[in-house]
């Protein structure tokens, strides 16, 4: 055996052995969407704590049913149909809890948990960073990442979104508000499925010098 299917073949075993180290994969592009539940809504807060219009540029945190001197929590539900291996964890209506955080300047620690579902024994996801926040005439849009812990999964990155706009004719003060999170791959999988391909084509190259 030479060297190049040598080493196709050590690929192949690091690449089995991995995945049958891991616990359950949350599969990438599974999503779950959540709403803010009737009656409750987010308050968009200056550095006072007081409450700003929606799309203020003072604003620097979210918070939920306020707490003052703190930032709240509210209640969430699942909106909408979850989509990959969330579809089978929540399998009916499921409520959870949203917690406030300051966004400028974001926390070095992150906010963990930004919000808890209460299905499958608890679905965590803490928000890890933010990658833009966008004021429009009428609504405030806040993008970011961050990591899923479920317990008996691994932790998976994902994307989320949060946006709330203003009710009509409104100027702020308990709206309603919708977020999506949605796994993505881990960098570390894709850089051992680059490698594992990296092997499969030096096999065949070393087939074709046979040849």
């Amino acid at each position: 055996m030479n060297k190049a299917k040598v080493l196709a073949a050590a690929l192949g075993m690091v690449v089995m052995s991995t995945i049958s180290a891991t616990a359950a994969i949350i599969a990438p592009g599974s999503r779950v969407d959540i709403n803010s539940v009737f009656g409750s809504g987010v308050t968009l807060v200056d550095s006072a704590g007081n409450p700003v219009a929606v799309n203020s540029p003072s604003s620097v945190a979210l918070d939920f049913n306020g707490a003052a001197p703190g930032l709240g929590s509210t209640g969430i539900q699942v909106g909408g149909a979850p989509t990959g291996t969330f579809a089978t964890l929540i399998t009916g209506p499921t409520l959870g809890v949203i917690n406030g955080f300051t966004f400028n300047p974001f926390p070095g620690g992150g906010v963990a948990p930004l919000y808890t579902l209460l299905a499958a024994g608890g679905i965590n996801f803490d928000l890890t960073s933010i990658t833009s926040i966008d004021r429009t005439a009428r609504g405030f849009e806040l993008n970011g990442t961050g990591i899923f812990r479920i317990s008996g999964y691994d932790n998976a990155p994902a994307e989320f979104s949060f946006t709330t706009q203003l009710a009509s004719g409104g100027t702020g003060g308990n709206l309603s508000f919708s977020a999506n999170t949605v796994a993505v791959p881990e960098p570390a999988t894709l850089a051992l499925f680059g490698t594992a391909l990296l092997g499969l084509g030096l096999a065949g190259r070393a087939r074709r010098k046979q040849g």
